[in-house]
This record gives structure tokens, C-alpha cells and sequence, in this order.
């Protein structure tokens, strides 16, 4: 009887020992997992709060003084004498209610553009009055090219050349334009984690590029980086990545709301250089052109 009661004594201890482990594990466990959700929880928020930033940036930015709601017109330029002015003749038209004495001439001479204007012209070339002409520049020989001086006049207008797909043009913006304040602002989509996606890179020979074609319907040819595979809501897909900079890949994709509910041609996304191999393709991101 007493050697009964002694393994029932020892049985009692062990399990008591086992029931603590397992006690011990479990509640460690569960803690674990509760401090696994709260890290998740913590770093979804702060990627909710970083892309609501974000968004507010790319509206802020649309709405600056060379923002896109600034923008005038997109003037073409032709070879020889191209007039900037108020009048409906001027070959770069300024909005109505711009100086008077806002009046210039852009020449352009197999590919050279020089800016002609009176000496009492309200027109600036980075920042000073053009005596008689200004030589203008562009950031480089490419068919996508913007200019380097900063042409202005009195504190709400400027002047951009550019030239793209390979033809010269003068962009006018307005910092005063109605559309400005006319602007109601973006409208997005929910944001969704399940959207952010973790990327394959995979680059491609040097030199590749391919055919992009803008809303004029032109065709411009850019380098190609590589492209991204992932897989999203259970399917696989790929998407080309050109390159925008040392720094970031330039997505352009269309999907099933594109002409329904977002722009027809489809809409952009910049992610940053591949680290590892991997890229983070966050489809909150993406944005009208």
C-alpha cells in the first residue's frame, strides 16, 4: 500500500511537472503570438500612415506653381520664329491677363533655341533680363529632355522648354491658374496591405528598351531594367520595369479598371532600386499620368 501510494505521489509530481511545461510553453507561445500581432499591427500602421502621406504629397505637388494644375498650355515649336505673347497669333500663348510688356521670340535654329526679347521685358532667364537674346539649354541630347534655365515672368509665371519625342516645345504655367483652386482633389482607392507585394527582379541585357506611347499618341523608346514577377491573389504575374534614375524602377501597368474607373491608358508606379533581388510593388501607390 505504501508503495502504491508512493508512485501515485510520484505520477501526481510528474504530471504537475508536465501540466507546468506545457502551461509555461503555451503561455509563452501566446505570448509570442501576441507580440508577433502587435509588431504586424504596428508596422501596418505605419505603412498606412506613410502612404496617406504620400498621397497627400502627390496632391500637394500637382497643385505647386510647376505642378501639372499650373500648366497652361504645351506649345510646339516650329524652325525659325516662334512669338510668345497674349495674342492669338503668338505661336506660345501666354493667358490673357499676363504683363503687357511680357513679349519675347523663340528661335530655333536647327535644333539651338534662343530666347529674343526687348530690354524692358518683364521675361526673366534665371532670374536677370535678357539684354537682347538668350542662348537656352537642354538637360541633354535625349528625345525626353527638359531645360536647364529657368525662364519667368514677374512671380507667377514661368516658361519650360522641353523637348519631347524628339520636337521642341514651351510649356506655360500659371501659379495663379483657376484650376488650382478649382482642383477637388484625387479620389483612391482603399487602401489594402494585400496589394503590397513582394517582387522578383530579374534584369535584363543592357541596352534594351521598349516602345511607350503617350497620350498624344507618340511613341518614345525606354531603356528597360528588367522585369517583376509576383503573384497576386493567386495568380502569377510579370510586369516590365524601366528605368527612371539610379535609384527607381518605373512601372506602367493597366488592369480591369482601367477605362472603368481609372485612367484608359493606365497608370504608374515608382518603386525603389531592387535590394537582394526583390523589390516592394505597393499597387497603393499607383497613380494617374
Amino acid at each position: 500500500m505504501h508503495h502504491y501510494r508512493n508512485c501515485e505521489h510520484r505520477w501526481l509530481l510528474n504530471t504537475l511537472m508536465l501540466f507546468s511545461v506545457i502551461f509555461v510553453t503555451t503561455m509563452q507561445t501566446s505570448a509570442n503570438d501576441e507580440s508577433s500581432k502587435e509588431k504586424t499591427s504596428d508596422a501596418q500602421e505605419s505603412w498606412k500612415q506613410e502612404t496617406l502621406a504620400w498621397r497627400q504629397k502627390s496632391e500637394e505637388s500637382l497643385k505647386s506653381p510647376r505642378g501639372w494644375l499650373a500648366l497652361t498650355g504645351h506649345f510646339w515649336l516650329n524652325e525659325g520664329n516662334n512669338p510668345v505673347g497674349t495674342s492669338p497669333s503668338s505661336t506660345v500663348r501666354l493667358p490673357t491677363d499676363a504683363p503687357a510688356d511680357a513679349e519675347g521670340t523663340f528661335v530655333v535654329r536647327n535644333g539651338s533655341v534662343t530666347l529674343v526679347s526687348r530690354p524692358l521685358s518683364s521675361i526673366r532667364v534665371d532670374g536677370e533680363p535678357v539684354a537682347s537674346s538668350a542662348p537656352l539649354h537642354l538637360a541633354s541630347d535625349e528625345v525626353e529632355s527638359d531645360g536647364v534655365e529657368k525662364i519667368t515672368i514677374g512671380d507667377r509665371m514661368t516658361l519650360q522648354l522641353v523637348r519631347r519625342t524628339g520636337r521642341l516645345a514651351v510649356r506655360v504655367r500659371d501659379s495663379e491658374n483657376p484650376a488650382i483652386d478649382n482642383f477637388p482633389g484625387k479620389v483612391w482607392f482603399d487602401l489594402n496591405p494585400e496589394f503590397r507585394v513582394d517582387a522578383k527582379f530579374v534584369a535584363c541585357e543592357p541596352g534594351q528598351s521598349i516602345p511607350v506611347v503617350n497620350i498624344r499618341g507618340d511613341s518614345t523608346e525606354s531603356r528597360l531594367s528588367g522585369h517583376l514577377e509576383f503573384e497576386l491573389n493567386g495568380q502569377a504575374f510579370r510586369l516590365d520595369a524601366l528605368e527612371e534614375g539610379p535609384d527607381t524602377l518605373f512601372i506602367i501597368f493597366k488592369d480591369q479598371t482601367s477605362g472603368v474607373t481609372t485612367y484608359a491608358p493606365g497608370r504608374f508606379i515608382s518603386t525603389a532600386a531592387p535590394k537582394d533581388g526583390r523589390v516592394i510593388l505597393d499597387f497603393n501607390r499607383a497613380y494617374n499620368p
